[in-house]
């Protein structure tokens, strides 16, 4: 796994392959076939993996967390950044910062909270996560109203989030005001695309 510092350059550089997590028939972590699964995805030229959603982290248990960390850290390769998530709630979130402290991983993504969250929570609780953690998040926004975008303007001036993924879904992806008002917040160079080719166009 590559463990040099993460710089927004590489967002560009490839696509973000985000990969589901083999488990066994016993649901414990499968781990040939996810090695198999990452030289596959490394053979086609990729060299960002982000297990998040796909890889239904959502719903790991914390006991696994570690051997997960570990396990994507040896199979991926010298020249490929993996980003595992985090959350979605802050106490599963901030019980992972620990783990990631000086693992060599130099982002997690914070998997979008659905259920009972403010703004200033969402905030609160990143700024909470990276000062334990020792890494900057990726933020990922399913929602308008999962955080404002003056904190989010100051998380980032503040170096707590690195990027962000989006994906708010629209009947039209052309018309975005949020997205729109969000650029001219950030970066476009922060900037991924969780919903694959077609805000992308």
């Amino acid at each position: 796994m590559k463990t040099s510092a993460l710089h927004l350059h590489e967002l560009a550089e490839s696509v973000l392959a985000v990969p589901p997590l083999a488990r066994q028939a016993d649901l414990s972590i499968a781990e040939a076939p996810n090695r198999r699964l990452i030289k596959h995805i490394e053979a086609g030229g990729i060299r960002t993996l982000l297990y998040g959603g796909n890889a239904n982290l959502y719903h790991m248990p914390l006991r696994e967390y570690p051997a997960l960390l570990d396990l994507l850290a040896d199979a991926a390769g010298p020249q490929t950044r993996v980003i595992p998530s985090v959350g979605p709630d802050f106490g599963k979130m901030i019980e992972q910062a620990p783990m990631l402290r000086d693992s060599g991983y130099q982002t997690a993504m914070v998997l979008p909270m659905q259920g009972l969250s403010t703004s200033e929570g969402v905030a609160e609780g990143i700024a909470r996560f990276v000062d334990i953690a020792g890494i900057p998040v990726t933020l990922y926004i399913k929602s308008e109203q999962y955080i404002d975008l003056d904190r989010l303007e100051r998380l980032v001036a503040d170096g707590l989030v690195l990027c962000v993924k989006y994906a708010i879904p629209r009947s039209d992806p052309d018309t975005d005001p949020f997205l729109q008002a969000m650029l001219q917040r950030i970066s476009a160079q922060r900037m991924v695309s969780g919903m694959g080719e077609r805000p992308v166009l």
